[in-house]
């Protein structure tokens, strides 16, 4: 008879955790601060187009996107061509690192700091700020 007792004990205790399981959780507002629009707190993404135009039809870049430290994307050419980055946000990091054997014009299609269009001779190493 004692172990009727345990299993209708057990089934009272079970029956309670199913009800807290069941039962919805609280949720929280956001609010954001006082004087704080809402849309500073989810900035939009762009798409970006990066034009790299080789003179002498030669050379290689390899285009990072970096957000907070982290790397997004990465893409590489070896001809004159246009890289796209479709989820560019503002104070994203960008990094061309390549070379070429004459100069290579980079025009990039959304404000950066630097401002583009450059032309680099030789070797590239170039890192842009999207504004």
């Amino acid at each position: 008879m004692a172990t009727k007792k345990n299993t209708s004990a057990k089934k009272g205790a079970s029956a309670k955790k199913a009800a807290k399981k069941a039962a919805p959780a609280k949720t929280a507002s956001i609010v954001p601060p006082k004087g704080m629009a809402l849309v500073a707190l989810q900035p939009k993404a762009v798409a970006a187009t990066v034009n790299i135009t080789f003179t002498s039809g030669v050379g290689k870049v390899t285009a990072s996107l970096f957000r907070k430290g982290i790397l997004i994307n990465m893409q590489s050419i070896t001809s004159s061509a246009d890289i796209f980055f479709s989820d560019v946000k503002k104070g994203d990091g960008l990094a061309l690192v390549g070379t070429s054997a004459g100069s290579a014009r980079i025009e990039i299609s959304v404000p950066t700091s630097p401002a583009t269009p450059q032309v680099i001779n030789g070797p590239i190493h170039r890192s842009y700020i999207i504004l």
